[in-house]
This record gives C-alpha cells, structure tokens and sequence, in this order.
C-alpha cells in the first residue's frame, strides 16, 4: 500500500476502511517500483505475532542463519534482498533517508547501517544495491526496530 502521506494506512485496510492494525505500507516519498536507493516499508509491531511483529526475531544471529532473505512480490516482478542490518533507530533517523545527493553518498549511509547492525551479517560495501528498509515499533514511541536488505535479485 502507498498514500499521500504515512498516517492514512497506520489504520486502515488496503480497501480504506478502519483496521486498528492497519496495513502494511511504503513510504509516501518512495517510487513505487522500488527503484529508490532505500524503499522503506512500515508495519505494526502486534502482539498477537501479525504484520512486522517478527522482525524481532532477525536479532537472533540463529534466525539470520536460516533466513538471511527479505522477498517482495508485486504485480510488475518480484524482488529478492539479502539482509544486511538490522538495528534500533530513531523514529526520525537516518535508517529512512530516501534521496541522497549522489552515489558516494548513498554508499556512505550504506556503510553507515551497516556498522550500525546489532549482528554480523558478513555483508560488505562491495555487495550495494538498492535497499529496502522494513521497520516497526520497538516499544516506545521515540525508537524503531528496522531490518535492511540489499537487493541480490529481481525477476
């Protein structure tokens, strides 16, 4: 799902109608075909274990083990990211950066997330892409849990 702005699908069903749990949406300033830099991409945290709730789960190095990949369908192709970091961020911080000035600075954020991940992914500056950034709650208002894949295949 993608609005004009982040708030509208925070609590709302693909078909616009009221969900408390909302959908799962991309940023309002993102291009749909996931030809950015960083696609970010946010879910809800829900207790009872739906919509990013499991991102938690990348924190354990044995789960990145048997699951080092983010895959996206779309209607125009399907997309494959290796997982490279996963950290707590700022609600406003630089994990959501969208547009950068040129290539060397996009690779510079890059190295910047990288450094940041609470695991080794043994994932290195050479292996950039494009990225896609999952994020969710993480317990407080001011934080954010984020997952970031570089992209290694699209078909």
């Amino acid at each position: 799902m993608q609005s004009e702005d982040n708030d509208y699908y925070l609590h709302r069903a693909p078909d616009g109608s009221y969900l408390y749990a909302g959908s799962i949406f991309m940023d309002y300033e993102n291009h749909a075909d996931l030809e950015d830099y960083n696609t970010v991409i946010y879910g809800h945290n829900m207790r009872d274990g739906s919509m990013f709730a499991k991102l938690k789960k990348f924190r354990d190095s044995e789960t990145m083990v048997l699951c080092p990949y983010i895959w996206i369908y779309t209607p125009d192709g399907d997309f494959l990211y290796r997982i490279f970091s996963v950290h707590s961020v700022d609600a406003v911080g630089d994990a959501y950066m969208i547009s950068f000035e040129d290539y060397g600075s996009y690779a510079e954020w890059y190295d910047k997330m990288t450094g940041e991940s609470e695991i080794d992914t043994e994932i290195t500056s050479s292996d950039i892409d494009r990225v896609v950034t999952l994020s969710t709650c993480n317990g407080n208002s001011a934080t954010r849990l984020v997952v970031q894949g570089v992209l290694v295949w699209q078909g």
